[in-house]
């Protein structure tokens, strides 16, 4: 039997705790292994919920990963009028700035989707929103009632985006984004969609939430999530949002996409009526689901090299989580099976947790590297004697003649299961070989605004300077939108770019900048055209023949055309010039 076709992960929008904005600061966070949960200060209860009184806000101060500037929003990038945008979920505004986020890093120009079957799953679980909406008060706007129903999290990128595929939001508690992603992998597989975008956001708006969990005893005394380790006590909540833009296989090898990982399977499944009652885990069901997910990925189980677990630092979850996978994904190795988890760096994203460990798990696998788990110090002894072992530093992959392989693991808190397989993606196509390359670039940047076309240079500049000149400026040609407000830097070297870039920034004339200028409405169409007495020089355009292989077609098909006409056929750039009147 055929195993289904793999699905390329291209792109990566990401905020998390500790100021982590963006797929290589997360993998920063993770190789150095930092805990980034923090007290929440009262400060930020009285900003976020000005309808509470003072003797509402906690006195005591919890401890969570917390993400930075959660209420800025461009709305006007958005099309999202200011008084609805200072009414809708946050969770809303967060999921359309990663998504956004995600196509960039996929290079996916925001424009070219429009009107195409490109599908939206979102997963998200945290209500906050809707119980401040109603606590208030305060007359239910529609602005609110948007805040009420997680499905609008979807439709808002769709909307946005103008996307005619599936637009779906899941809810299955912290399962809910690895659902998500296995509903999207489901529709790629089938053809349903050419291109899918995940989406998972968690955020603490309400602290009566937190206090519950408080007082149900899953969160840590100690304000500190220790995942298999023998002094955890429960975990700490974390705030997430991020996208994840994902393209069969084919799509991406034929738009020579960068590809992160391959999703190579996934399975869904739920507890049933657990003897424990409905919020304990139950190992047997994670072992099923440990073998659906390796048998739709048409690999062993005991194959994989790592897993990023859902790893709470609960004694019964962790307890259940290590029996499941010692009996079915560490057996029959020589050595321990490396576990980890995310939750002792960014806290537990709830809802969009599946895809907090999804994006560790590919950037692991990209790179070859496993991370560490932080506040970690040996494992429980209800896990001591089972073949698995807590990486604590960086370590290479381990060796193995295979693609590298992980799996990633989230289970709800009623019961709802999922596990992601991902494998190492086969390198990314070389650029063709040109005989002859430009003696200058072209970089273009443009933006909604003069404003962010400033901020868009700004974070260019750096990046720049340490780049591939050719690629980077291949990359914002062909694979950005082109906005309203544009400016184009000529240089020869990436250390010139970098300049030009800066001086934008600043606001200020540089020789090699053009711009900014803002395009007109119905921009005409681009011809080249070679006119005039004549040939100017001989090979006049054989540089262009020789490295734009649009340019070389186009000059051919006109060979072709003019020869039945000519009688022969006419000189081509780069041959001797004899035979011909000069």
């Amino acid at each position: 039997m055929t195993p289904p076709p793999r699905i390329a992960l291209t792109g990566i929008g990401v905020r998390l705790p500790g100021g982590v904005h963006g797929p290589d600061r997360l993998w920063d966070a993770l190789v150095t292994g930092r805990d980034l949960t923090g007290p929440i200060p009262p400060a930020r209860w009285e900003r976020m919920l000005p309808q509470l009184s003072s003797d509402q806000v906690p006195e005591r101060p919890w401890v969570a990963g917390v993400i930075d500037d959660v209420d800025a929003f461009d709305h006007g990038f958005f099309g999202v009028p200011a008084h609805e945008a200072a009414r809708m979920d946050p969770q809303q505004r967060l999921a359309l700035e990663v998504a956004v986020e995600a196509l960039a890093d996929a290079g996916i120009p925001l424009t070219s989707l429009a009107g195409t079957a490109t599908g939206v799953w979102a997963g998200v679980a945290a209500p906050d929103q809707a119980a401040l909406a109603l606590r208030s008060g305060a007359p239910v706007r529609m602005a609110d009632l948007s805040g009420l129903t997680f499905s609008m999290l979807a439709n808002r990128v769709s909307y946005h985006l103008d996307l005619r595929g599936p637009s779906i939001t899941v809810d299955t508690a912290c399962s809910a984004a690895g659902t998500a992603l296995h509903l999207a992998r489901r529709a790629l597989q089938s053809g349903e969609v050419d291109t899918a975008i995940v989406i998972g956001v968690n955020l603490l708006r309400h602290p009566g939430i937190t206090a519950g969990f408080a007082d149900a005893g899953v969160l840590a005394p100690d304000g500190t999530c220790r995942p298999f380790d023998a002094r955890g006590q429960g975990y700490v909540r974390g705030e997430a949002a991020l996208a994840l833009v994902l393209r069969r296989t084919d799509t991406a090898t034929r738009s020579r996409d960068r590809v992160y990982a391959l999703v190579s399977g996934s399975a869904v499944n739920t507890d049933g009526r657990s003897p424990a009652g409905l919020y304990a885990p139950r190992a047997a069901a994670q072992r099923d689901l440990l073998r659906a997910a390796y048998a739709d990925a048409d690999l062993a189980p005991a194959s994989v090299d790592y897993i990023l677990a859902h790893g709470t630092g609960t004694a019964a979850g962790d307890a259940a989580e290590g029996r499941a996978l010692a009996q079915v994904a560490a057996t029959a190795r020589a050595d321990r099976l490396p576990v980890g988890s995310v939750k002792s760096v960014f806290g537990h994203a709830e809802g969009a947790s599946a895809l907090v460990g999804t994006a560790a798990a590919a950037l692991a696998v990209h790179h070859g590297v496993l991370p560490p788990v932080p506040n970690h110090t040996r494992l429980r002894p209800s896990l001591a004697r089972l073949p698995l072992r807590v990486p604590t530093r960086p370590e290479p992959w381990p060796q193995t003649s295979r693609p590298r392989t992980a799996g990633v693991s989230a289970f709800g808190l009623g019961g709802s299961n999922v596990h992601i397989v991902l494998e190492q993606a086969p390198g990314t196509p070389p650029a063709e070989e040109t005989a002859a390359s430009p003696a200058h670039r072209l970089l273009a940047v443009s933006a909604p605004s003069e404003v962010r076309l400033r901020g868009t240079a700004a974070a260019w500049a750096p990046v720049v300077a340490d780049a591939d000149l050719g690629a980077t400026a291949s990359t914002a040609q062909h694979r950005r939108a082109h906005e309203k407000v544009r400016a184009a830097v000529v240089v020869s070297s990436a250390g010139q770019a970098a300049e030009a870039l800066s001086a934008l920034a600043g606001g200020h004339a540089h020789p090699a900048l053009v711009g900014p200028h803002t395009a007109p409405e119905k921009p005409g169409r681009l011809v080249w055209m070679f006119a005039g007495h004549g040939s100017q020089h001989a090979d006049m355009a054989a540089t262009c023949y020789a490295a734009l292989p649009v340019f070389r077609q186009a000059l051919e098909e006109a060979r072709a055309a003019l020869a039945a006409h000519l009688g022969r056929q006419p000189w081509r750039p780069g041959e001797p010039i004899t035979g011909f009147e000069t």
